[in-house]
Order: C-alpha cells, then structure tokens, then sequence
C-alpha cells in the first residue's frame, strides 16, 4: 500500500490510480484487464484535460 508520504513526493494522476486500485491496476501483480483498465482511465483523464484547457502534468501512470 502506497503510504501519504509517498503520495506527497510523488505527486499525480499516477500515484491516485495507485492509491485507490493500486493491488488491482497497478505493479508486478495487477491483471492485463487491471492495467487495461488504468490505461483507459488515463486516457479519459487527458480528455477531460484538454477539454477544460488544463496541463494534466506528469506522473501520470502507476
């Protein structure tokens, strides 16, 4: 389990996919479905961040 001290020096989208579905879409253990599943939530994220006119910034895969 990914620690708040780890989530405060790594900060982005990558480390919240890791936090919340960590065991599942995350590291040596997570599923081809899970990292599928990872995968598609970063792309809805980058959507979202162009379409608001954001930088979605970086880390962003576990």
């Amino acid at each position: 389990m990914t620690s708040c001290h780890n989530a405060i020096r790594n900060p982005g989208f990558g480390m919240t996919i890791s936090i919340i579905n960590g065991g599942i879409e995350c590291g040596p253990n997570a599923s081809p479905e899970g990292r599928q599943e990872a995968e598609n939530r970063i792309n809805f994220y980058l959507d979202f961040c162009q379409r608001l006119g954001v930088s979605p910034g970086e880390n962003l895969s576990c």
